[in-house]
């Protein structure tokens, strides 16, 4: 029977399927969907791609994503690389800066809401091409939350245990130094707050309070409500039988970040390409059982995700294991160097642009030309900044994002 149900995601075929078992005349062990992968360069796909490929006689489907360039946030190689291992017959696409950015333009009227992640376009195109083979798509996504496997979790653990000493340091001196490093600046900001609750938003902000005061205009500051930290201390209420803070920290990511935002538009876009995209990582006993166990089996020393590089060594060697992180990351930061600044400008700068009426345009365009000349790396607050004027144009207005040439200074 649950071949029969998985059946209704082949859209027009269960017609005949239901039909055929009305009359007696189907055996309900044929009736299945095929299901591809979404293959990255990492471990977590890696290892659903090789159980999926042990439960099949055919070589299952894989599908990646790239940029044309050569940067470090390409994984085109890693997924081949992974495919041949597994035996995959792989599928990969590699887009333009101006296909990424029409798409962009546009993304709103999908995400129905201003999320500022540069995977979105990506896993828009990378879902587009698995749909043109398949129905389903499993992902590798949601480990990362419940195994501890973003540098923040590494930052949560040793700042928390020296959080009092660190908050009377001049750690502003050391972002000098590293004036680009996001990870750097955000640890710094976040070590300040000896209570967890806060140090956990201060782990999530873009946008420091300084850089708030700056950005806004005074009659938006005055409208501004901050319900973030009530959403985060009552998560961190439901923790009580969880005793350190790395804990308590992935849990409310995976209730709040995990939940609220990839998954989110993961769906999204997945569905906008009618691909139904599932994540086996987390299944609910799965989740229930991972956080049960101590911090230490998830973040052991330095090594994130540790029991699960662990058992991963059953399926994969350790050059997969060990690669280098990168989660569908797009040559973002490297665009807004070069040509993208003008779009950006363009777009935060026209008349009738809705951040006129929120923020300080000369402020944004000092972050924009700072990010071009790498003073900073305003990278993600430019985006999240763009991302929202979109949203606004498409959703409040009611207007069409229009044309890449239309936003060009």
């Amino acid at each position: 029977m649950r071949r029969v149900l998985d059946a209704l995601y082949d859209g027009a075929a269960w017609l005949a399927a239901l039909a055929m078992i009305e009359y007696g005349r189907l055996d309900l062990r044929e009736v299945y969907v095929p299901v591809g992968l979404l293959l990255s360069g990492g471990m977590d796909s890696a290892i659903i791609g090789q159980l999926m490929q042990q439960e099949r006689a055919t070589r299952i489907k894989t599908f990646t994503i790239g940029f044309e360039g050569v940067g470090d946030y390409n994984e085109l190689a890693d997924a081949r690389a992974t495919a041949a291992l597994i035996g995959s017959d792989h599928h990969e696409i590699t887009i333009s800066q101006r296909q990424y950015l029409d798409f962009f333009l546009q993304s709103f009227h999908f995400t129905e809401e201003p999320i500022a992640e540069t995977t979105i376009p990506a896993l828009y195109f990378v879902s587009r091409l698995a749909a043109q083979h398949l129905k389903v798509v499993l992902a590798g996504q949601g480990a990362d939350e419940p195994l501890a496997g973003y540098h923040r979790y590494v930052g949560e653990k040793y700042i928390s245990s020296v959080v009092g000493l660190l908050s009377l340091l001049p750690l502003s001196k050391l972002v000098s130094i590293f004036p680009r490093s996001e990870r750097i600046k955000r640890a710094a900001f976040a070590s300040q707050f000896t209570n967890e609750t806060q140090r956990f938003l201060g782990v999530y902000s873009i946008f420091t309070p300084q850089l708030k005061n700056q950005i806004l205009r005074p009659e938006t500051r005055k409208h501004m409500t901050d319900v973030d930290e009530a959403l985060v201390q009552r998560l961190r209420g439901q923790t009580g039988g969880l005793s350190d803070s790395l804990s308590r920290l992935l849990y409310v990511d995976t209730r709040m970040s995990l939940s609220d935002n990839l998954l989110l538009f993961g769906d999204k876009m997945s569905m906008a390409n009618s691909l139904e995209m599932r994540v086996p990582f987390l299944d609910t006993e799965l989740i229930q059982f991972l956080e049960s166990l101590p911090g230490s089996f998830k973040l052991h020393g330095l090594t994130r995700k540790y029991i699960h590089k662990k058992a991963a060594t059953k399926w994969l060697g350790s050059e997969i294991i060990h690669r280098k992180k990168r989660g569908f990351a797009t040559p973002m930061d490297e665009w807004l160097q070069q040509d993208l600044t003008g779009f950006a400008k363009g777009l935060l700068n026209k008349n009738d642009a809705a951040s006129r009426n929120y923020f300080d345009i000369n402020m944004i365009n000092r972050m924009i030309d700072d990010h071009r000349a790498r003073r900073h790396n305003y990278q993600r607050h430019i985006f999240a900044l763009m991302s929202f004027e979109l949203w606004h144009k498409t959703f409040l207005e009611g207007q069409p994002a229009g044309k890449y040439e239309q936003y060009l200074v």
